[in-house]
C-alpha cells in the first residue's frame, strides 16, 4: 500500500574516440502512514576509450544510496506493525501468511527453514544479496531460526583464487554467514578454486548435491548482461556445473572486489543453467540500475542470449526486485 515516484534520465553519446553513457534514478516510495518513506537515488557512468581498433578501454561507476524513514508504531506486533511499515517495496504479509516486519528478519530463509529444518540452499555472493544475509544472521542469532541442520553451497567461484581472498566467494561468505552464524565447515559446500583438476570439481559438486538430496532454494542474483551464476549469455539451457570463460563486462562489473582488472580471472567455476533449474525453488534478486535487463528476463523471449529469462520456464520461481 502506497505511493511509487521514479524518476530517470540519461545521457549518451561520443565519437570515434569515445563513447559515453551517464544515467541518474531518483525513486520515492511514500506510506500511506505519514512519515514513512524509503527513498533510492543512484547514478551510473560508463566511458569507453577507443585506443586503437584492438583495443578499448572502458571505465564504469556507480553509486547509490537509499534512506529509509520511519515512524514509531503507537503499538507492537501484528497489523500495527505491518502497518507502520507500509511500503509499496515491502509485502503485507511473509510466506507463512505472518505479517510482514520491515527489518527483523528475513522471511524467504526463515519460512524455509520451518518448512525444512534440513534445508539445502545454494547461495550467490556479491552485492546484491549482502543485506539478505545479514538479515538471516540477525535472525538466527536471536533464536528465531535454527539451521544447524541446513547446507550451504556456493553458487560458483572465481578459478585460481584462494579462499582467504577477499574477492573469492567463500571469503564472502565466511563474513557474512559462516563467522557470524558460527556455522562448522561440514554444513558448506563450497568449490576448491585451486584444485589442480577444474573439471573433477564440477563433478564433485554435481555428485554432493545429489547426495544431499537437490538443492530446496536457489538464491541466485543477475549481471547487467543477464547472466545467473556465471552462465553468461549463450549458456545453454542443458548446461551442468563447469569451467567456464568470463565475459570482460563481468570481469569488469566485478573489479572493485580486486585489486584492478588484471587481477579479475577470466575463468570461473559455476553451476549450470540446467542445475540452476533443478532447484525446488529459486528466488533472482536484483537492485540499481538493472531494470532493462529485468524486464528482457521477466517479459521478453525465453533466449539462452539472456540467461536469467530460461528462469520463466521454473514453476516456482520469483524475481525480488526494488
Amino acid at each position: 500500500p502506497g505511493f511509487i515516484k521514479e524518476h530517470n534520465a540519461s545521457l549518451t553519446g561520443g565519437n570515434k574516440w569515445l563513447r559515453r553513457y551517464v544515467g541518474a534514478s531518483y525513486s520515492n516510495n511514500e506510506s500511506y502512514v505519514k512519515g514513512n518513506a524509503y527513498t533510492r537515488v543512484g547514478m551510473r557512468g560508463n566511458f569507453d576509450f577507443i585506443v586503437t581498433k584492438q583495443i578499448k578501454i572502458s571505465l564504469n561507476t556507480s553509486w547509490t544510496r537509499g534512506i529509509n524513514k520511519r515512524v514509531p508504531a503507537a503499538w507492537a506486533g501484528g497489523i500495527g506493525d505491518a502497518m507502520s511499515n507500509a511500503l509499496p517495496i515491502y509485502p503485507v504479509y511473509n510466506d507463512d501468511k505472518t505479517y510482514f516486519r520491515n527489518g527483523t528478519s528475513n522471511p524467504v530463509f526463515r519460512h524455509q527453514v520451518k518448512q525444512k529444518p534440513a534445508s539445502v540452499f545454494c547461495l550467490a555472493s556479491g552485492d546484491t544479496p549482502r543485506l539478505a544475509y545479514q538479515l538471516f544472521a540477525e535472525a538466527v542469532l536471536k533464536e528465531e531460526v535454527d539451521v544447524s541442520g541446513c547446507t550451504f553451497i556456493g553458487l560458483d567461484e572465481w578459478l585460481g583464487i584462494p579462499s582467504d581472498n577477499e574477492g573469492s566467494c567463500a571469503s564472502f561468505f565466511q563474513r557474512y554467514l559462516t563467522a557470524p552464524l558460527h556455522l562448522p565447515a561440514q554444513q558448506w559446500l563450497l568449490f576448491d578454486a585451486m584444485a589442480t583438476d577444474a573439471r573433477q570439481q564440477c563433478t564433485i559438486m554435481d555428485e554432493q548435491i545429489a547426495a544431499k538430496g537437490g538443492i530446496d532454494l536457489m538464491l541466485v542474483g543477475i549481471g547487467m548482461n543477464g547472466h545467473i551464476g556465471f552462465n553468461e549469455p549463450g549458456s545453454s539451457i542443458f548446461s551442468k556445473t563447469r569451467l567456464i570463460n568470463l565475459d570482460n563486462s563481468t570481469r569488469i562489473s566485478n573489479s572493485h572486489e580486486f585489486q584492478n582488472i588484471t587481477k579479475v580471472p577470466r575463468l570461473a567455476l559455476t553451476m549450470g543453467i540446467s542445475t540452476i533449474l533443478s532447484a525446488k525453488r529459486i528466488a533472482l534478486m536484483a537492485w540499481g540500475m538493472k531494470a532493462p535487463i529485468v524486464a528482457r528476463s521477466v517479459e521478453g523471449q525465453v533466449t539462452e542470449q539472456v540467461p536469467a529469462s530460461i528462469l520463466q520456464q521454473h514453476n516456482n520461481c520469483e524475481f525480488v526486485v526494488d
